[in-house]
Formats: structure tokens, C-alpha cells, sequence
């Protein structure tokens, strides 16, 4: 596990963030490869997703409780499109040779956003949530990017309690519109 300086919140993400480049490394290695970082550490690997990986990443989200899956954005080719904008920023947590978490991250100059962040049930309250997170933002930050926003259902507790266990805030100063540019775009939750 991370080695965190005393006293300070070893779930918040800031925290991390900020020691990242202090001594608190604890039998991971981050390696670079063709410019894409790699963290393992021990059996656990976070790496760079690729449009490979959509199989896996896809059966992953269909057992994610609550997820919201849309049909034409969450295809092969709308992701395989989203990692061609987004070629270092969305991530997979592989253990013991498979996928069992994973975030599509993305950014439009000015700000990053999260979409699908999951760990599968069996492998939560391990830290792969926040390794998973930490390796967005830090791909995020390499792009000069300064601010990351994601959506959370409200009934989504196991969610909004990761997110605010972590350090994040909840926005309650605005309000949050859409407007459909294709109504064949379905949403389907997973029951």
C-alpha cells in the first residue's frame, strides 16, 4: 500500500496527488513506454486502455449495478473514437491477468471529464479505485489540464461515498442540463 505522511487523510486524492513525488511509493513501479505509464504493483497493473481491451472493459460494465449504458455512445466505434481524441487519458486495472476496473477519460482543452468509473464488486476497497484515479488525473495534468468533473446518479451511495471519501466536491451551486442530438441514443441501466 501507498505510505502516506502522517496526519493526513490517506483517502483524499489531493493528498496523493500532492506526496506523488515524495517518498511514498511502497513496492510499485511506474514504468514509461512509448510515452503510455504503466503502475504495477504487486498482481495489479494500471495501464492505458485500449480499444482491445472493449470486450473485457464492455462485460465489466454489464455487471456494474445502476450503470447507465448507452446504446450508440458506449459501442466499439463511439469508444474506439473516444480513445483516438483521448489516446493516454482512460485507464484499466488489470489483476491476476484480467480486467477488473476501469475509467474512460477524456478532455476538451479545458477540462477533464470521467465516465464508467467501476471496479468490479469482489475487488473494491483494495485502492484500485483510487490507483485507477490517480493515473487519470496524473495523464490529465500532463495535458495541462487543471480540472476534472464527472457525473454520479444520486442513487448511486456506493458512488458518491468513493467520490467524497476521496476528497472530491460535490457541486450543489449548479444545475446540470442536456439536450438529446439523437433520440436513438438509449440509455439502459443495469439491473
Amino acid at each position: 500500500m501507498y505510505n502516506y505522511a502522517s496526519g493526513t487523510n490517506k483517502w483524499d486524492v489531493r493528498n496523493i496527488y500532492k506526496e506523488r513525488k515524495g517518498p511514498h511509493l511502497d513496492k510499485i513501479r511506474v514504468l514509461e513506454y512509448d510515452k503510455i505509464r504503466v503502475c504495477y504493483k504487486e498482481n495489479r497493473m494500471i495501464r492505458v486502455m485500449k480499444i482491445a481491451d472493449y470486450d473485457e472493459v464492455r462485460s465489466l460494465w454489464m455487471k456494474i449495478r445502476g450503470f447507465g449504458i448507452r446504446s450508440i455512445d458506449d459501442s466499439r466505434e463511439e469508444v474506439a473514437r473516444f480513445l483516438r481524441r483521448n489516446p493516454t487519458t482512460s485507464v484499466v486495472a488489470e489483476e491476476d491477468g484480467r480486467i477488473v476496473g476501469a475509467i474512460l477519460c477524456g478532455h476538451d482543452g479545458r477540462q477533464g471529464t470521467f465516465y464508467h468509473v467501476c471496479v468490479e464488486e469482489q475487488y473494491r476497497m483494495r485502492g484500485i479505485g483510487k490507483a485507477m484515479v490517480l493515473a487519470c488525473m496524473e495523464a490529465l495534468r500532463a495535458e495541462k489540464i487543471n480540472k476534472v468533473t464527472l457525473i454520479a446518479f444520486s442513487k448511486n451511495d456506493i458512488g458518491n461515498a468513493f467520490w467524497k471519501k476521496i476528497g472530491w466536491t460535490r457541486r450543489e451551486d449548479l444545475n446540470y442540463y442536456e439536450f438529446i442530438l439523437n433520440e436513438e441514443n438509449i440509455t439502459a441501466f443495469i439491473q
